[in-house]
């Protein structure tokens, strides 16, 4: 891979002032900038197929966190230190932390559940992960909009469902990105300073 050859662009560093969690049905294909610049501005216009998780706490954004990826340096008789190999593959996720206590957010955090009674869900007693893409759309401040989207995931509870009396409570879910021959386990970054820019 060549070395990218970067600039210093301020306005491209990004706070999370707002944002949400989306979810769709597995490998649909990424929204456009566009997309979720519309989106962005009330929550209302949804890109074609993504759908909410669930209002999300302040203190309790998206995180992402990545295990094993264990390399090991090939020595050649002449040239010490010649190469590195990956020895094993990492695992990446997203804990995602909605506030919000429903059907959605239960079924995903319990691996599935009952909500045909009235006004009770019964969560299963043998869980199953939810597999789907997940979305994460980030606004700044002055009005950039980025979108993280993984297009194929396994979500499931981890941890305990947590309430307080003076914070949001947290429903933990944790999508641990899969692969497959529709989608080779990339991850898509979308906005204004990813890929080839717009033409004006």
């Amino acid at each position: 891979m060549a070395v990218p050859q970067g600039e210093l662009k301020p306005d491209w560093a990004l706070i999370a002032g707002r944002g949400t969690v989306l979810i769709c049905e597995p490998n649909e294909p990424a929204p456009s900038r566009a997309d979720l610049e519309a989106f962005a501005d009330d929550f209302t216009a949804l890109p074609t197929g993504f759908y909410p998780i669930g209002v999300t706490g302040n203190e309790s954004l998206p995180e992402g966190e990545q295990e094993g990826g264990e390399s090991e340096v090939l020595d050649l008789w002449e040239y010490p230190g010649a190469r590195t190999v990956e020895t094993e593959k990492p695992v990446d996720t997203i804990t995602i932390k909605p506030a919000q206590f429903d059907n959605t957010t239960l079924a995903l955090y319990g691996g599935g559940g009952d909500d045909s009674g009235e006004d009770i869900f019964w969560t299963p007693a043998q869980r199953v992960p939810t597999v789907a893409g997940v979305l994460v759309v980030y606004i700044d401040s002055i009005g950039r909009v980025v979108g993280r989207y993984r297009p194929k995931n396994s979500l499931i509870g981890s941890g305990g469902i947590v309430v307080n009396t003076d914070e949001w409570g947290e429903i933990p879910i944790v999508a641990t990105r899969l692969n497959d021959a529709a989608n080779p386990g990339g991850e898509a970054w979308i906005g204004e300073g990813f890929g080839t820019p717009v033409t004006p």
